[in-house]
């Protein structure tokens, strides 16, 4: 592709450019000959809304078409997220950041100096005032909708306000032309995630305000000029600047977007990514696809590259093609068994350990994605930075709760549930089989009954899924599901604490979770969230409390959510002691059953390069790897 189609495809497209254009300054009969042949990548997308301004957000895993186009053209963030799910400090615009902490309230104060040798596209020098400019208008919600700056104090003030242009935003101050500073709000400062509220990009102060606008900062806060959001409206009409981003300081500067085709062009005047490295590649297109050919037009090679395949077929027909090559990542989440902690036999952790022993996860797998998944044991990800760190801790430590009704059994008989239905009697588990409905009893003559809520669109039958069919009833559990709408899940999940007691009916969920890349497990784990649709399963691990016996130095989730959201930023090791403590808990207490994470593939064309990607990384952030080989 990087020699014939695309690149002819290029070179028509630039010639009717140039036959529109005026300027009649002669060229060169006779060109000087390169050694170096220009290169194409033209990487195959579903449709795009030609949106291509506007922060995304990080740890982001399922990434859309616009957010591939908007890492290509824009930079020079402050923070950056790494392939591992890190938050480094983006040091090739960042020269220096020093902080203060004011006793007074607790605000920490960043201070940010820029590098002097940063360039916009059409070689204007940025500056300061084009991140402050950045804040001032992404936290009024242009171009679309973001959370850039909401832990910044002043925001709610400053991001409410909609009769004055002139408001100020208390926690921003522009102090010359390379150096700004933020106040973060003591809530979310010294956090060990606290860099992430930090993370944006520059915006063109020069192209989106009008001539001789200025900023202007003093001690109660920062604000611009009356008329310095006038040009805003026009920048988001059809042709405007969000659509076709003529000024950008990323690898790439923007060339057309016409019948959802994107072209991009190097930009010369990139200094680099994060870790200082450049792109290669000459052309970028970004084009919609058949979603059902995709993977075809790669091996065929209409295309060079597509992302996010997840089909089986698919991945199967790239896998036997000579002419293509895959790169897998595993989602940063999974797909789930949620368990109610506070209310029936769930609330007791045995219970739910049984459960898993009962869930028959490869199967899963292979029923709902085609064998293309992997197994998570535990709260994480394995592409997190923490995983990968302590892999091989996790898998002689944690419990995988491989399918076992022998074990199932085992735990249940360290429960209540341990009769037949006289109370006395003690249950035999040889005695039970798939249809005989011998169930487990407590003493006072209670079965052992659990109850699963579906949706009736969901495209999984756990009965099928799971086993459950099989499994639970072999254990001595009366199992019954029953099917509805995904309102009503949310209702019994997520607001279980607002129903009357006699309401209360479902112990089991099918759901699924996402992590980004600030996960704070303290807001969804720790008691404080008892009683708010945070803590969804209502489980409560305290030292007053705790779900299990403490073993040794062993804590509770309470104790180990604070102590990791605690630690300070950039203490990795620190965090990663605690991580792990964390995640043997979480795994002994099992809240929640991780069923499956779907694994993500990229199929690309042999002679493409370097591709490397991640559920933070994908093959936009990955272009200054990319090359040709050939």
């Amino acid at each position: 592709m990087k020699k014939l189609h695309s690149f002819l495809i290029l070179l028509i497209f630039l010639f009717m450019l140039t036959a529109c254009n005026n300027n009649n300054t002669p060229t060169d009969p006779n060109p000087t000959p390169t050694d170096k042949e220009e290169q194409t990548l033209v990487v195959g997308v579903s449709e795009m809304s030609g949106v291509f301004v506007g922060d995304i957000a990080h740890g982001n895993m399922n990434f859309k078409p616009d957010d591939h186009v908007k890492n290509l053209l824009h930079g020079y963030e402050t923070y950056t997220v790494d392939k591992n799910g890190r938050i480094v400090l983006n040091e090739t615009a960042i020269k220096s950041v020093t902080t203060e902490i004011y006793e007074a309230d607790g605000n920490k104060t960043f201070l940010f100096e820029i590098h002097t040798d940063l360039y916009w596209s059409n070689d204007v020098k940025v500056t300061a005032k084009d991140y402050v400019f950045s804040l001032l208008v992404q936290t009024r919600k242009w171009p679309v909708s973001s959370k850039i700056g909401e832990k910044i104090v002043g925001y709610t003030e400053y991001s409410e306000a909609s009769t004055s242009q002139s408001v100020k935003f208390k926690g921003i101050q522009l102090i010359d032309d390379f150096r700004f500073s933020i106040t973060l709000d003591a809530k979310y400062s010294s956090l060990f995630f606290e860099t992430v509220y930090l993370t944006f990009k520059p915006l063109p102060f020069h192209r989106l305000t009008p001539l001789n606008t200025q900023i202007y900062s003093d001690v109660n806060g920062t604000w611009m000029d009356s008329n310095g959001f006038s040009l805003l409206a026009d920048a988001q009409k059809p042709g405007g600047y969000i659509y076709s981003p003529d000024v950008t300081c990323g690898p790439y500067q923007f060339v057309s977007f016409i019948n959802q085709v994107a072209i991009l062009q190097l930009n010369p005047l990139y200094k680099g990514n994060f870790e200082g490295n450049k792109p290669v590649i000459d052309h970028i297109i970004v084009k919609r696809v058949n979603q059902t050919l995709d993977v075809d037009l790669v091996i065929s090679g209409d295309i060079d590259l597509v992302a996010g395949v997840i089909e089986g077929q698919k991945i199967k027909s790239a896998t036997e093609s000579s002419k293509t090559d895959l790169n897998m990542y595993t989602r940063n989440g999974f797909g789930m068994l949620s368990l109610v902690a506070d209310f029936g036999p769930t609330a007791n952790y045995k219970v739910r350990q049984a459960i898993a022993y009962l869930t028959d996860r490869e199967s899963a797998i292979d029923y709902i994605l085609d064998g293309y998944g992997t197994i998570i044991n535990s709260d994480y990800g394995i592409h997190q930075w923490m995983y990968e760190d302590s892999k091989s801790f996790m898998d002689l430590n944690m419990n995988p709760y491989a399918y076992s009704i022998s074990n199932a059994n085992l735990t249940l008989d360290q429960t209540e549930w341990i009769y037949e239905s006289d109370g006395v009697t003690l249950f035999d588990a040889s005695k039970a089989t798939e249809i005989n409905e011998y169930y487990r009893h407590n003493a006072e003559g209670e079965v052992l009954e659990l109850n699963h809520f579906a949706t009736e669109s969901g495209a999984v039958n756990p009965l099928e899924v799971y086993g459950f069919n099989t499994s639970m009833p072999l254990a001595g559990i009366k199992y019954t599901i029953s099917v509805g709408t995904f309102q009503v899940l949310l209702d019994h999940y997520y607001y279980s604490y607002d129903l009357d007691p006699e309401d209360r009916k479902y112990h089991i969920f099918n759901l699924a979770t996402n992590f980004p890349v600030d996960n704070d497990p303290y807001t969804r784990w720790h008691s404080d969230f008892l009683g708010t649709w945070q803590n969804a399963n209502q489980l409560e691990d305290s030292i007053d409390h705790p779900q299990a016996p403490l073993i040794g130095e062993e804590k509770t989730l309470d104790e180990l959510t604070k102590l990791m959201r605690e630690v300070n930023p950039g203490d990795y090791a620190t965090y990663l002691i605690h991580w792990k403590a964390y995640q043997l808990r979480w795994n002994k207490l099992i809240p929640n059953i991780p069923t499956y994470s779907n694994q993500y593939y990229s199929v690309y064309e042999i002679d493409l390069k370097g591709l490397d990607t991640s559920p933070f990384w994908s093959w936009s952030h990955a272009i200054c790897d990319l090359y040709f080989e050939g």
